[in-house]
């Protein structure tokens, strides 16, 4: 057996549940399951991943197989828990929305909180706070295959992924401190060489996977804290989305799209193709959003009224659109690809 070793820190608030839902705890299904999604996103161009998946992470088909590896968590959460974002972080990251001030960090957030009158936003569930030092040993075997195909996954999983609800969104943001064997996995900041050659896969993915139309943008500045660099790639996502028009478009961005409390949307849940990150170097924080494009539809035949889905149409829909904010975003954002 093997045991590998990661040192990392959370650079944003990482919004999880553990058996009690008023802790957040952060544990190893959890990882699993991340690293099995980042695993499944390198697999564009192969044939029968599925039954590679279930040798690396187990299935359910011939009676069951294990996974090929093991993960265990250490570092005390409840030590290192809050449920309120500060007032001074809020404060410094106001955003007008007609006669309206929203603060960019709940936009990013929205679900996580209630309004309550008087009070405003107050947050529903604790979170794991920015600074938490954490380590996950894996425990696998000798099989040399199996190996690499699980440093892949964490290659992207310390490039791009993040833990916890709200992930999607630059929430449960954290890093790679070390590791042992520290040539396992290259540290820093993500470029074109740590992911091309992962793209050579002309087609649209069925699922969130690197292809050749995969994207990467990175803020222009570094930023001093991790609020202010979060706030960036909201401002950022949420002023480019709002541009397309007209606004029917954003539903193939992220569904539902409500709009005076009527439904806008084909499907009542789409989540996006986008994913923020923070990433933290040298006391600088920087942020990156990474698109990986997917058919839209994929398995479903009827839309949210039972009206058959025009799949072509949706399809053509959704890259037209993408390919449109990505535009955008290639106007406020550094591309890196």
């Amino acid at each position: 057996m093997e045991h590998l070793f990661f040192e990392c820190e959370t650079i944003t608030p990482m919004f999880l549940a553990g058996a009690d839902s008023s802790v957040p705890e952060l544990r190893p299904p959890s990882i699993k399951g991340i690293l099995r999604f980042w695993w499944r996103a390198l697999q564009a161009d192969k044939n029968e991943f599925k039954v590679k998946e279930e040798k690396i992470f187990g299935g359910v088909s011939e009676g069951g197989l294990k996974s090929s590896f093991s993960i265990k968590v250490s570092g005390d959460s409840r030590g290192s828990m809050e449920n309120y974002i500060s007032r001074e972080s809020l404060k410094k990251h106001p955003y007008k929305v007609n006669r309206f001030e929203l603060n960019i960090l709940e936009y990013l957030a929205y679900g996580t909180y209630d309004y309550i009158k008087g009070k405003g936003n107050v947050f529903n569930r604790s979170y794991i706070k920015p600074g938490y030092k954490f380590t996950i040993e894996i425990i696998t075997g000798t099989n040399a295959w199996e190996r690499d195909e699980l440093a892949g996954a964490l290659r992207m999983f310390f490039l791009f992924g993040a833990i916890g609800s709200k992930a999607r969104n630059g929430f449960g943001s954290f890093r790679l401190i070390k590791s042992n064997p520290s040539d396992l996995i290259q540290t820093g900041l993500p470029d074109l060489g740590m992911i091309e050659k992962y793209l050579g896969y002309k087609g649209i993915p069925s699922y969130s996977a690197f292809s050749a139309n995969a994207r990467l943008f990175k803020t222009k500045g570094k930023f001093y804290d991790w609020d202010s660099c979060l706030a960036e790639l909201g401002y950022v996502y949420r002023d480019c989305r709002l541009s397309l028009k007209p606004r029917q478009k954003r539903q193939y961005i992220g569904a539902p799209l409500i709009i005076n409390k009527q439904y806008e949307s084909i499907l009542d849940r789409h989540a996006k193709p986008y994913f923020m990150k923070v990433h933290k170097q040298d006391n600088e924080f920087t942020g990156f959003i990474l698109y990986l494009p997917s058919l839209y539809c994929t398995g479903l035949q009827k839309d949210r009224e039972g009206n058959q889905i025009n799949h072509e149409l949706v399809n053509k829909n959704f890259l037209k659109y993408s390919a449109e904010l990505n535009d955008k975003l290639a106007g406020r954002m550094e591309v890196i690809r």
